[in-house]
């Protein structure tokens, strides 16, 4: 990805300053990451304890939140991606939950074709 491009899209809000800069200075790490070298998301795979450590909420409180919050039964994102309900809400609080990078991301939600 080319500088010019990187600084348009941190220009227009699309991604951090942080992410910016990792795209600047590690291009060569972000594209040796296989994806699919992981297994897909599933919330199931976690106890509770980890739920809470990575999202800040029980197994039985995503659900509910999941639920209350109406989330439409697929959630496609600009790139393409495609989540459920309760994936795309995984998302949104593993991001809120600390400052990551979207690399960072890859070891719990990866595994994923468009």
């Amino acid at each position: 990805m080319s500088d010019a491009l990187i600084f348009e899209l941190y220009e227009n809000d699309i991604i951090t300053l942080d992410e910016a800069i990792d795209l600047i200075l590690l291009p060569d790490e972000q594209e040796q990451i296989d994806h699919n070298s992981y297994a897909p998301f599933d919330i199931n795979s976690f106890n509770d304890a980890e739920l809470k450590f990575n999202f800040r909420f029980t197994h039985d409180q995503i659900m509910l939140l999941a639920e209350k919050l109406w989330l439409p039964d697929e959630i496609r994102t600009s790139n393409r991606y495609l989540y459920g309900p309760v994936e795309a809400l995984c998302v949104l609080l593993y991001r809120l939950r600390y400052p990551c990078r979207l690399g960072d991301m890859i070891p719990v939600f990866g595994g994923r074709s468009r």
